[in-house]
């Protein structure tokens, strides 16, 4: 066997001026994005600092008297302003609610490693089921039809024992992550 004038020789591509190797084809596209790219970047044409304009300058145009409302103009509650029976408490919410994730529990209704399978079950759940929010959770390779939001577990089994009864055999309680709405009051 002969080693000495083997040459290392990757892939080669003819063209009408000769012969092109693939190093020298990968150096001429990595060398030309470089030169494209610094182009790019000096083409901005700012040196990086921008000036801003004095919030006088936006605010020139703008005039109480333009953007005042009359006596008459209604409001947003559909009271006159000038009206003085309209009591400022009744129009102001009095509490905020927020949608939090703290621990709970659900039913889980179905597990399947199949994804169309359980797209399914999570459309019949949701059309049978519409008082209660149906979730379809992946834990690989399984999926896993759950449904409800409860903070205590009596009242995920009362769900799992209407659901058995009403022939859905694979229903049990599971610990989860669920939805619980609070209402802050404001002050």
């Amino acid at each position: 066997m002969r080693t000495q004038g083997v040459r290392r020789r990757i892939y080669h591509y003819k063209d009408t001026s000769g012969e092109i190797t693939m190093d020298r084809f990968l150096n001429w596209i990595s060398f030309s994005l470089s030169v494209i790219l610094l182009a790019g970047c000096s083409a901005s044409g700012t040196d990086g600092t921008r000036t801003r304009k004095p919030v006088a300058e936006f605010e020139k145009d703008f005039g109480e008297k333009a953007h005042a409302m009359t006596e008459k103009e209604p409001h947003a509650g559909g009271h006159d302003v000038a009206d003085s029976s309209v009591n400022d408490d009744r129009l102001r919410p009095r509490y905020i609610e927020r949608t939090m994730k703290q621990a709970g529990y659900r039913v889980q209704v179905f597990i399947t490693t199949n994804m169309d399978q359980a797209r399914e079950k999570e459309q019949e759940f949701t059309q049978s089921l519409r008082t209660y929010p149906v979730y379809k959770v992946y834990d690989p390779p399984y999926y896993k039809i759950r449904v409800g939001d409860f903070q205590s577990r009596e009242e995920a089994l009362a769900l799992k024992d209407s659901l058995k009864s009403a022939g859905v055999e694979e229903a049990w309680v599971v610990r989860d992550n669920v939805l619980v709405v609070v209402k802050e009051e404001l002050k």
